[in-house]
């Protein structure tokens, strides 16, 4: 184990000790190479190394090259490692065939990755590698090999964030761990305070023990740290790990004393109460330690309203190494279940450690030298509760880096949070990677946006809303006549993701006039909700508007050049309006026979017309021609009557008046919406999707290997659990137990409906309700509008609330609480029992769902056969 793995070991024995044993009488070469691998195997890495030195120098030998090579390897100086690996397998390959793999293991915690896999792939050829543990290492050595090919891949698409050292204000030269978030600005973790090293002299006693110390931001700085809490820190023992009920009532936390063998930590886990501004009188938490093995790392989980406490340790029962194990709490900490092991599916034969679970993102954090790995210790997230889980995932790069990376939280923002590594930036006493120290990070979310609205009847006293109106999104930049993006949906909403631009908004609806806005993301630095509502009057089909500055030549239908800037302005009613169809009408005065003004208005009309169509590709079907000739005279002055030569132009006019909707008008969603829509799993498959293939094929061919050795057949927890894990693996990847059958479902469509980036399908709520539903890939959780909740709470079906939260809605309705479980949730002809729903006061539709729930119910949309399938 590595230093504050365990909870932290000590790296070093007794200089002083040494010296000592120097001065009162030199040590043969015999001695020296005693206290050297007695010190070693004390885990004082330092001191041994500077023996075996000593005696290399004296008389060098692949040997002591090889011991000197451990001693670099375990104090996590990976550079000198490589150098002195390489000595060995250069010199004595067939003597310490192994030195080839530590070799390849220091190039790859050197981040030369390529070199690397190189060197494990030739190792597993390598014929003189033998004995009882040469199939384990050539397993690992493939494993290993996978994990250089992982590195490449996530480090060729970085995660968006800020990663750095916290600074000498809270990490000191030692180490430093368990860094935990009170909230979002202050930080509580543990540490050993001492910029020299710790000596422990020939007995097991020091006066230097970790403390728990806590620090608080001020803007972008934290403050100088200090004694967390005097009687957390008075414990007789090392403590440290500490993690929190959501309360904040109860305090989980490990205290570490030394074994019998000086070299290894015994840890237990204890639980403090929050009474009267302190922490109460700790007590041991018999129900899970185990003695004589260590039991440390405590994390809390909240899932389906179940309370569980997740940890690590190394007692029987587990795959080997630190696994994880979980307890079920009750009565607010009052009592804890027996210790169970969290299943083959997390645990390896190596080390599990730092479990963290985000209640946010409802995954478990954890860190593993077992699972397919960059480094070391890399950090995973997987999905499950108990002994269910997914495939774990790697986090990622610059999350996980080419070393060791663990103690992974986030605060309750969730874009920022803290690790513990001892990469490239750490203070060192030693060697570049020598110690560990707490890293913050920030996820940077680039700001995302989102317009929406409601359309209203113009001049109504009060807002009285329209329901069907077509809205329409374009860029006001690039003003065309087909809309980028439409919804007839009122309230409506356009997700523009991270778009900056200028927009324009077209309102619509058959028998109304329509109305345009715009606005703008340009320059936003925070996501945003832009409101933009629009305003319609009903159509008067019976009004006629003159154009004005309309020209022909004399007694002819061609226009004359001054007349564009009127046709201008009436193809500018036209864009605003896109939906609907108008007439142009064209008049003459009372001189001339009937049939030839008759003739003339209407081959002006039809001039008006290829106008619009040739010059601005108005479509054709939006435009009707019509000649009046003199049959709607606008005064006296009809055949026989005289009149000035401005009367009989007040006659020799063009109109154009509003029919309606263009017939037959269908608003299609241009082809790109629609394959953003099929592209949604295709992202899926994308980085994650990725990993994940990589991770199963390591642990599928694990499987393989077990299976052929027989070695599926060890225990993996106390009793009878080794054959309930043995079923879990033979299910995941061979069938899927039979559901039971469901009584008959409602009658609801099965149909869907692409709309813009939206998805569009009728739902049954409690089996009482029925509803539209949006599927919207980038959110999250399942939520519900106002409207919805209100007639469910009226109903008396809600009755599980997870949180107390209370909302009070418009209606006077009180929620007390906005997150809650429906009992059944039928989409289509999917039925899906206990959901999770966070309620949205602000939000107009009835019921929004998000990818999760998908991806926990096996969902997808079928967009050839318009269905959602769930298996």
């Amino acid at each position: 184990m590595r230093i504050s793995i365990l909870f932290f070991a000590f790296f070093f024995f007794s200089a002083q000790f040494l010296q000592a044993q120097k001065a009162e009488k030199p040590l043969s070469d015999a001695k020296k190479k005693e206290l050297a691998e007695a010190l070693m195997a004390a885990g004082s890495y330092y001191n041994a190394n500077d023996l075996f030195q000593e005696l290399y120098n004296s008389k060098a030998s692949p040997e002591l090259a090889w011991q000197i090579a451990d001693a670099y390897y375990q104090s996590r100086d990976y550079p000198n490692a490589l150098i002195w690996y390489g000595k060995v397998w250069k010199e004595a390959p067939t003597v310490y065939p192994d030195a080839q793999f530590y070799y390849a293991k220091c190039l790859k915690m050197n981040a030369r990755y390529d070199e690397a896999a190189t060197e494990f792939e030739a190792f597993r050829k390598n014929t003189n590698v033998r004995g009882a543990d040469a199939a384990i290492m050539k397993r690992n050595a493939r494993d290993e090999a996978k994990g250089c090919e992982l590195a490449k891949l996530i480090m060729g698409e970085p995660i968006d964030m800020n990663i750095e050292p916290m600074g000498p204000k809270v990490n000191a030269a030692y180490t430093e761990f368990s860094p935990f978030p009170v909230n979002n600005d202050e930080l509580v973790f543990a540490s050993l305070r001492t910029d020299s090293v710790v000596v422990m002299g020939t007995s097991r006693k020091t006066t230097m023990r970790s403390k728990f110390y806590t620090s608080r931001r001020s803007g972008g700085s934290w403050s100088e740290a200090k004694e967390y809490d005097e009687s957390l820190n008075a414990m007789n023992g090392h403590v440290g790990n500490g993690t929190f009920s959501p309360d904040g009532k109860r305090m989980y936390f490990t205290v570490c004393n030394p074994a019998e063998d000086v070299s290894k930590m015994l840890c237990d886990i204890y639980m403090a109460e929050y009474l009267n501004g302190g922490w109460s009188k700790s007590k041991k938490i018999s129900e899970v330690n185990e003695n004589g093995y260590t039991t440390t790392h405590p994390t809390l989980a909240t899932v389906k309203g179940k309370e569980y406490l997740y940890f690590s340790s190394d007692r029987p029962g587990g795959r080997g190494g630190m696994d994880l194990w979980y307890s079920e709490v009750s009565g607010n900490g009052s009592s804890h279940g027996i210790a169970r092991n969290c299943g083959p599916k997390l645990n390896t034969e190596q080390d599990e450690v730092t479990p963290f679970w985000n209640a946010k993102e409802e995954l478990l954090y954890f860190s593993s030298n077992g699972h397919i790995n960059i480094g070391g210790l890399d950090i995973f997230k997987v999905e499950g509760r108990e002994r269910t889980w997914k495939t774990p995932l790697n986090v990622g790069y610059p999350v996980n880096s080419n070393v060791d990376d663990f103690y992974y939280v986030t605060a309750s923002n969730g874009e920022t949070g803290f690790l513990v590594s001892n990469r490239e930036g750490a203070i060192s006493l030693k060697s570049a990677f020598c110690c560990d120290d707490i890293f913050a990070f920030e996820y940077i979310f680039p700001p995302q946006f989102v317009i929406m609205g409601q359309a209203y009847l113009k001049g109504a006293p009060e807002k009285t809303p329209i329901e069907g109106v077509f809205v329409e999104l374009g860029s006001k930049e690039k003003p065309r006549m087909d809309s980028t993006m439409t919804v007839l949906e009122t309230p409506y909403d356009f997700f523009l993701g991270t778009t900056q631009d200028n927009f324009e908004l077209k309102a619509n609806k058959a028998g109304y006039t329509g109305d345009r806005a715009t606005t703008s993301t340009m320059g936003l630095l925070k996501s945003d909700t832009l409101y933009v509502d629009f305003y319609l009057e009903p159509i008067d089909t019976t009004r006629s508007i003159t154009i004005k500055d309309i020209y022909y030549e004399l007694d002819k239908a061609d226009l004359r050049p001054e007349s564009r800037k009127g046709l201008d302005s009436l193809y500018s009613i036209l864009m605003t309006y896109p939906t609907i169809q108008i007439e142009i009408s064209s008049h003459t005065d009372s001189r001339g026979s009937d049939s030839y003004n008759n003739d003339l208005s209407q081959r002006r009309a039809e001039s008006v017309v290829r106008y619009l169509v040739n010059t601005k590709s108005v479509p054709t079907n939006r435009l009707v021609a019509r000649g009046y000739g003199e049959s709607k005279l606008l005064n006296k002055c009809a055949d026989g009557v005289r009149c000035t030569e401005e009367e009989h132009q007040i006659n020799r006019r063009t109109e154009f008046r509003i029919l309606g909707q263009v017939p037959g008008t269908t608003v299609t969603y241009d082809k790109a919406t629609i394959d953003a829509m099929r592209a949604l799993e295709r992202e899926r498959g994308g980085l994650d999707s990725r990993i994940k293939q990589l991770m199963e094929e390591g642990e599928l061919e694990q499987i393989e290997e077990e299976v052929g050795s027989g070695e599926i057949d060890r225990a993996v927890e106390q009793s009878t659990e080794s054959a309930e894990s043995i079923v879990e693996i033979v299910e995941e990847k061979v069938t899927e137990p039979a559901k039971p059958a469901e009584p008959s479902l409602p009658a609801i469509s099965s149909a869907i409906e692409v709309k813009g980036t939206m998805i569009f399908g009728q739902a049954m709520v409690n089996g009482l309700e029925e509803v539209q539903y949006m599927y919207d890939a980038r959110r999250p959780v399942v939520f519900m509008g106002p409207d919805l909740y209100s007639r469910l709470h009226k109903s008396g079906t809600i009755t599980e609330y997870k949180n107390s939260t209370s909302v009070t809605l418009a209606d006077g309705t009180v929620a007390p609480g906005d997150i809650f479980m429906l009992s059944s949730l039928q989409l289509g002809s999917n039925l899906i029992r206990n959901v999770e729903v966070k309620l949205n006061p602000r939000m107009p539709q009835n019921l929004v769902i998000g990818q999760r729930l998908l991806d926990e119910n096996k969902c997808k949309f079928d967009l050839k056969k318009n269905t959602l399938n769930c298996k």
